[in-house]
């Protein structure tokens, strides 16, 4: 049976797989249309290489050596949403094997794997694109198995023993999160992962000064309105992200809850 872990951590890439499939639908409609404005336009790319070579070729009497194309623009980012498409769908594949043998395993088998592109210049950006979110993912899902690492619930319900609780899943978050920003992978994905944890981070500090938690029925009671107070703050790049970590927070604490106790 899965537990609430590998539930939550199944959500959040199904959420994520949604937003890249827009993701790649929107850029590839953007790049289509601006191929086909520039393709009215101007003549074919590879007509005027071939005419400069020739010319430069004349002058020097050797083979101009041709510019090594780059992926830049809406193409990049459409690029860019596929590479993390095949990492997430493959995270999604193996969701009982990373709580099994460790995140780190199923990464590195992808980042062994070969991605054939539409010409040679796509696949190289989307191999580059792929190790680079290999390594955020690795350094996200780490912090995670770290996290599931915590010491098992006493039977007999204690706020003493939630409250320490919380405390120590407030500083796993922490280091987390500190671990994220000193990642060498810096991008806007790396951003909204930083940005969920900040959401898991103030949750967890608002629940623990909580003075509901004297029952199971009062703490799961406090959760649901803490659930619903949920709000991003001013300077939060990605809000979405936030307020999708501080609600994750909420369920994950109402599960281990129901799942320790009769109500």
């Amino acid at each position: 049976m899965m537990d609430a872990h590998a539930k939550s951590l199944q959500r959040e890439l199904r959420l994520r797989k949604q937003a890249l499939e827009q993701e790649r639908l929107s850029y590839g409609e953007v790049f289509a249309e601006r191929v086909a404005e520039t393709a009215a336009r101007r003549p074919s790319r590879a007509r005027a290489r071939l005419r400069r070579m020739l010319k430069e070729n004349g002058r020097s009497g050797q083979l101009a050596k041709p510019r090594e194309p780059k992926v830049y623009g809406v193409r990049a980012r459409q690029l860019k949403a596929e590479a993390e498409s095949i990492i997430v769908e493959a995270l999604l594949e193996q969701t009982d094997r990373i709580a099994r043998d460790g995140a780190q395993v199923v990464l590195e088998e992808i980042r062994g794997r070969c991605y054939a592109g539409h010409s040679e210049t796509d696949t190289q950006a989307v191999m580059a694109f792929l190790h680079e979110f290999i390594d955020v993912y690795a350094a996200r899902l780490a912090v995670k198995q770290k996290r599931s690492a915590a010491p098992q619930d006493a039977d007999a319900w204690s706020d003493v023993a939630l409250r320490a609780e919380i405390e120590r899943r407030i500083e796993l978050v922490k280091a987390g999160l500190l671990e994220m920003k000193q990642s060498r992978a810096k991008s806007d994905n790396l951003q909204t992962l930083c940005d969920g944890d900040c959401g898991r981070l103030a949750c967890l500090e608002r629940i623990c000064f909580s003075n509901h938690m004297a029952s199971a029925k009062d703490f799961l009671w406090f959760l649901d309105i803490a659930c619903n107070e949920a709000a991003a703050p001013a300077g939060v790049r990605d809000g979405a992200a936030y307020c999708e970590g501080w609600r994750s927070e909420c369920d994950r604490l109402r599960t281990k809850t129901k799942a320790r106790l009769v109500v």
